[in-house]
């Protein structure tokens, strides 16, 4: 094994500039594994060394290529960080945030720079890009990475909580997919690999791969490209084997990758599950329910990353690199690689990192899985419920997993507001596609939370009006500053409208601090109607919330904000002061969102109402709407501080609709009896 020093000391005996060749003497006579780099005053500082000096040409040549220098990081001040025994290089450089001409500059991505046999790079300074092929597209550093890290993970006793199922009890009943396929050499070449559709059986458990991908547009949207499936047509086909060549390309190299780590099974929706209309619903709503058994247990799960669709391939390409020749010794040089920005290595934990973490189904089929292999556009990357590395090398920037389960610890907070951010293609698949998520979360449950906790269309019992923690009920939808019809409500039935499901948009969730916030209503009963008893958890075709609370008529108003145009609510109580007989005067904090566009109708009885608009509105109307009551869920122990739900009539009038959610504070010393308002109220 080289000595760390033995990179930096084949540096020093090149032609440096004096900055370069003092910092690389310095580093080589102290014990430290980190040095700061002296710091240029700005970009261009770097321009005026010496152009022979190959260090500070690879600084340059990645900022131009890699960071689009332009007028404004021209003079910004550069971070750089020299290291031993680091992974990813030598290096570490960036620009520094500043201000330029009163404009703020932040700071861009990084990139690094290692030393490098000039071998295959030739004796001339250039960038390269290294593509992926198709049955080739793995190098053999990548294959030997992923058997390394799956053959460690299954021996070594410190990987017991990454074995599939070994977070379930034992008392629970798994549910075995019905197929899966068979990955084996052709008869009649064995040098050719073909699937075969087999029916699961016992020795298969704990033995099968799983992937986890974007289909891709459908039939008629544009991109549509057809792909093989399973239906009543191509089952005789499929059982006899079909030559990987007939599938798409992710899937074909999903395959490939099974065969590379030595795994004989694999389970891929588009092939283990019907998709012909005349078997399709039965078929589905059989295997739907079994995700939570698929992903979680099978040996490894291969995650699509960067695929668009089924024909994108598990890796669409390498990172462009630098390379920068040395004067003096044309055989090495500088490789300079671009800060990986894919999977664990994204810097934001709020933002979408890869196009398949805008997929719905994709989110708990990542959760699920206790072993993960994430191809993204630049990386191969392995997690399991122990650790993570990747074949890049580099640091990790963000936490992706949440503990030995891979389940936040919150429902709602963390879970559903990570999930309700993911799109459908189908509305209505938005549970079933939690289900799997909600199985395993009710197993890890302790017994005592368990007992009398249902599940309630996305929600537990237990926290839609709890004394402390997330509630929810208490949450708000994140429309942006023009909701459309289509980004506020699914086109068909999904939830009833107390629950987060029944929007399309992103929703945030209160946090209840138990003694700050004393809840003022009551549950009296609540339930569910579901699609298939097979899935207690997954969809629904109805559902009700009865309340016992205090409910106050009140009108939603527009408020004009100068600072950035767009129109925003606040809410008024059309109630009045037992003291004084004067309306209820709001104390600065007034908020109020809507779930989406409202629409005013008249009920059988003659009477106007509010109520959601699911079609025929393509935008919110900016108006005051009355016929609206607030029903109080919590009210603060401090000062006159109001938490609860906006609602209407639905067009049958009989039962309420949720509309949305406010916070609502009134004078102190204005006395409100919120008990003289309580009502029972049934929510749809």
């Amino acid at each position: 094994m080289q000595d760390d020093n033995t990179e930096w000391v084949i540096i020093k005996s090149w032609s440096l500039c004096p900055r370069c060749e003092r910092t690389v003497g310095n580093f080589l006579v102290s014990s430290s594994s980190f040095v700061t780099y002296p710091p240029y005053e700005k970009l261009v500082d770097v321009r005026a060394q010496p152009e022979q000096c190959p260090v500070c040409q690879a600084i340059l040549r990645g900022f131009e290529v890699f960071e689009r220098v332009g007028e404004y990081s021209e003079w910004q001040k550069i971070d750089i960080g020299c290291y031993r025994g680091l992974a990813a290089g030598m290096m570490i450089v960036s620009l520094n945030t500043c201000t330029f001409r009163s404009r703020r500059l932040d700071s861009v991505s990084q990139f690094f720079i290692s030393l490098q046999n000039g071998l295959g790079f030739g004796n001339t300074t250039g960038k390269f890009s290294m593509k992926a092929d198709d049955i080739g597209y793995l190098k053999l550093e990548a294959i030997e990475f992923m058997r390394e890290q799956l053959s460690t993970c299954l021996s070594d006793p410190k990987h017991i909580s990454c074995c599939p199922g070994s977070t379930i009890p034992s008392t629970v009943d798994v549910q075995w997919p019905a197929r899966l396929l068979k990955i084996r050499r052709k008869p009649t070449d064995s040098k050719q690999l073909e699937v075969a559709l087999v029916n699961f059986s016992p020795d298969m458990a704990d033995n099968f791969a799983a992937l986890s991908y974007c289909w891709g547009p459908g039939p008629g949207d544009p991109g549509y490209e057809p792909l093989l499936k399973l239906d009543r047509s191509t089952e005789s086909r499929m059982r006899i084997g079909v030559p990987i060549s007939d599938l798409p390309l992710t899937l074909r190299q999903a395959v490939i990758t099974c065969s590379y780590i030595e795994v004989n099974y694999i389970w891929i929706d588009a092939l283990c599950i019907f998709q012909d209309q005349g078997s399709l619903q039965s078929d589905w709503d059989n295997e739907a329910p079994k995700m939570a058994t698929v992903y979680g247990r099978s040996i490894v799960t291969m995650i699509a990353a960067s695929g668009t669709s089924c024909h994108s391939g598990l890796i669409p390409g390498r990172p462009d690199c630098i390379y920068v020749s040395s004067p003096s010794e044309p055989c090495m040089g500088l490789l300079v690689q671009r800060k990986n920005q894919t999977g664990f290595h994204h810097r934001s934990s709020t933002s979408i990192f890869d196009p398949i973490d805008t997929r719905g189904w994709t989110y708990q089929e990542e959760l699920l899985s206790g072993r993960i292999i994430r191809f993204t556009e630049t990386d191969v990357q392995w997690q399991c419920n122990t650790h993570r590395l990747c074949l890049c090398r580099q640091p990790a920037d963000r936490d992706m997993n949440w503990g030995s389960d891979r389940l936040p610890s919150r429902w709602c907070l963390r879970l559903v507001g990570d999930f309700s951010c993911r799109e459908f293609t189908v509305d209505h698949d938005k549970l079933a596609a939690l289900s799997g998520l909600a199985q395993k979360y009710r197993q890890l449950m302790p017994e005592e939370i368990k007992r009398n906790n249902s599940y309630i269309a996305g929600n537990w019992k237990c926290e839609l009006l709890p004394l402390g923690g997330s509630c929810s009920l208490a949450w708000s939808a994140t429309l942006g500053s023009r909701p459309t019809a289509k980004h506020g409500y699914p086109q068909t039935y999904v939830a009833p409208s107390f629950s987060w499901a029944s929007v399309n948009s992103p929703v945030k969730f209160v946090y209840v601090i138990r003694g700050n916030r004393l809840p003022v209503s009551k549950i009296m009963d609540v339930g569910t109607t579901l699609v298939s008893e097979q899935d207690p958890f997954g969809r629904v075709s109805d559902g009700f919330l009865v309340l016992r609370g205090p409910f106050l008529p009140c009108t939603i108003r527009v408020n004009y904000d100068d600072d950035d145009g767009h129109s925003k609510f606040s809410l008024a109580l059309n109630v009045t002061q037992r003291t004084t007989g004067l309306p209820f005067s709001t104390n600065g904090e007034n908020k109020c969102y809507l779930d989406g566009p409202l629409q005013e109708s008249t009920l059988p009885s003659g009477e106007r109402t509010v109520h959601r608009s699911t079609g025929g509105t393509e935008q919110i109307e900016y108006r005051s709407w009355e016929s609206v009551h607030f029903l109080v869920l919590y009210k603060s122990a401090v000062d006159v501080l109001l938490d609860g739900l906006i609602l209407g009539r639905e067009p049958t009038g009989k039962r309420y609709q949720r509309l949305g959610y406010a916070r609502v504070a009134v004078f102190k010393g204005e006395e409100m009896d919120l008990n003289s308002f309580e009502e029972t109220v049934t929510i749809g």
